[in-house]
């Protein structure tokens, strides 16, 4: 008994769970948030060391609250968030109605309300589980760029970790109908009613996110109208997609009698003078120069001063010198000879 009711106490207390936990839950994001007057269109910026509290987001769901509260999604949620300005051109029945054929045809489920005091459009779109915010809204913005809408500050605002929204169930927030008109106003019923209300529409219209976030970022496109399914020829289908261009035919034309007129020479002599334009000059060969022989005048025998000719000299078998000594014994020795 005492293991089945340690198994049964848990779920029971989490079916039990006040409906004021179970909205705060939702909004775990609390720095840096925005707050203005009732009636006043100027937001304030809270100081980034402020953290709201759970006082401070249950005084403002209640009917004399003071304050309106704005956060941001935190880095996983269980929801996105869309806000279409008053001023906004999809804030139109017809513009609108698109919007949402387009959500749907995302395969979301979304939830339209009214902005808590003024007359924006908040566009609620539920998870059955937590997601990345930051890709799950970039996914969500290039989807509906890809269908032509417009996302700005003006258009159509997709918040994230760094835009807050504002709050659910505060002052005159209300249930809003496909065509924008009113369904249920926040301030004709109770408070618990009104979170009740609230938390069905996020728990009843959860989808997965991979619906979303699973979406390939590329289409392919597809020629159905173009292709004969009973011909699978690559190249008929490139013929139809890009067909080839077919130039008309020239009739040649014939130069015979004007060639007749000219006589044979005159061409001959024509295309002598043109060939020669092109022809390069011939090389001429320098003209080898005779080199003057130089000559030296003999040396006389008598003049013992007057320089000796150097022997002509080998490169192949250079001559081996000796030293001093040597060469004056060698001389004194031929001197003596020839006496």
């Amino acid at each position: 008994m005492s293991s089945a009711h340690a198994i049964v106490a848990p779920l029971a207390e989490s079916n039990l769970e006040p409906l004021l936990v179970q909205l705060l839950r939702l909004f775990p994001n609390r720095g840096d948030t925005h707050f203005r007057r009732v009636g006043s269109p100027t937001w304030r910026q809270m100081s980034r060391f402020h953290y709201l509290t759970d006082e401070e987001i249950s005084a403002s769901i209640e009917k004399d609250s003071v304050y309106v509260r704005a956060a941001a999604l935190d880095d996983m949620t269980r929801f996105l968030v869309m806000t279409i300005p008053t001023g906004s051109r999809y804030n139109d029945k017809d513009q609108f109605s698109r919007l949402l054929t387009c959500l749907r045809a995302l395969q979301l489920n979304p939830k339209v309300y009214r902005a808590a005091d003024s007359e924006d459009i908040q566009v609620f779109l539920p998870f059955s589980e937590s997601t990345d915010s930051a890709f799950a809204s970039g996914v969500l913005s290039r989807e509906l760029v890809k269908e032509s809408f417009e996302i700005a500050a003006q258009s159509i605002i997709i918040h994230s970790t760094s835009e807050p929204f504002a709050l659910p169930l505060q002052a005159k927030f209300a249930w809003l109908n496909d065509d924008l008109s009113v369904k249920v106003l926040r301030d004709d019923i109770a408070l618990d009613a009104a979170m009740a209300l609230f938390l069905a529409d996020m728990s009843r219209g959860a989808v997965s996110p991979a619906v979303l976030i699973d979406r390939p970022a590329f289409a392919y496109m597809s020629l159905p109208e173009f292709i004969d399914e009973s011909s699978n020829q690559p190249d008929a289908v490139l013929e139809i997609i890009d067909p080839p261009v077919v130039m008309e035919e020239e009739e040649p034309t014939s130069c015979a009698p004007a060639a007749e007129r000219v006589p044979d020479m005159e061409i001959q002599q024509d295309l002598g003078a043109q060939l020669q334009l092109f022809s390069l000059p011939a090389l001429q060969e320098p003209k080898e120069e005779p080199v003057p022989i130089r000559r030296r005048r003999p040396r006389p025998r008598s003049d013992p001063q007057a320089p000796r000719a150097e022997p002509p000299t080998n490169k192949l078998f250079p001559v081996i010198t000796t030293d001093n000594a040597s060469s004056s014994k060698f001389q004194r020795r031929s001197v003596k000879e020839t006496n």
